[in-house]
């Protein structure tokens, strides 16, 4: 897998591949229990951000 850095190191001629594209090859070929373990994971990162943008909001009020 390409790492960010690998990327940015390219030619600029070659076309850029988003995080969606390498998340997407990544997926393709991991087993089943990492990709499990992948959804628990963005999973919690997407409830920890709006929990946190929450916590900012009731702040300002």
């Amino acid at each position: 897998m390409m790492k960010n850095q690998d990327i940015h190191n390219q030619s600029s001629s070659a076309p850029m591949i988003t995080i969606n594209e390498q998340l997407l090859a990544a997926i393709e070929t991991a087993p089943e229990s990492i990709l499990e373990q992948t959804l628990d994971y963005l999973e919690y990162l997407k409830i920890r951000k709006n929990a946190s943008g929450i916590k900012l909001a009731d702040a300002s009020i």
